[in-house]
């Protein structure tokens, strides 16, 4: 009997475990609906008169073109982070790439100036248009434009003052490069 006993108290505890593991548990859960993720844009407007091709030609040994008062041949450059297309802030550069006649372009010089304000502009770069990097590491401004603002700039050129007999009636094309990204980007 005791044997019985002991037999059912093993069966109604093991009934008693198995029907807790399967009992009933209060339980809940929130949704969080219509997650949306979007993409910014970013959307540079280069304006001026830099912003087009600009032809020199029959340029003189040590002269400067375009240190002239406007209109008489700046070669302006504006730079806009677009107020409809942007929606985030952009860092920009300017830089070069001969793609003809290596020999004179070996010999141009440019000025980059930007407009600081109440009527002064800053030279920022002057020497070789070879190898010219313009930057957020030079102008350390050109690293951060809000959407919405501009920044102003204007270039001269030179046929350097060491031009001899030998850069006579030559020629050189080359494309001044304007590029930008988004402020945050570590890149350049």
């Amino acid at each position: 009997m005791l044997r019985i006993a002991k037999s059912l108290i093993t069966i109604l505890a093991v009934a008693t475990i198995a029907a807790g593991a399967t009992g009933a548990y209060f339980n809940d859960n929130i949704t969080v609906p219509g997650n949306t993720f979007s993409s910014g844009s970013l959307d540079i407007v280069w304006s001026g008169s830099a912003s087009s091709p600009i032809t020199l030609a029959n340029m003189e040994p040590g002269v400067w073109y375009g240190d002239q008062a406007w209109p008489g041949g700046d070669y302006k450059l504006g730079v806009f982070n677009h107020t409809i297309n942007s929606t985030m802030a952009a860092k920009y550069r300017f830089r070069e790439s001969n793609t003809a006649g290596p020999l004179l372009y070996s010999k141009i010089n440019v000025k980059v100036y930007r407009y600081e304000g109440g009527g002064v502009w800053v030279n920022y770069y002057k020497g070789a248009l070879s190898g010219m990097l313009i930057d957020p590491a030079l102008v350390p401004v050109m690293g951060n434009l809000p959407v919405g603002n501009s920044h102003d700039w204007k270039f001269a050129f030179q046929l350097d003052p060491s031009a001899d007999n030998s850069y006579r009636s030559l020629s050189t094309t080359f494309d001044l490069l304007y590029d930008a990204t988004q402020a945050s980007n570590p890149g350049w």
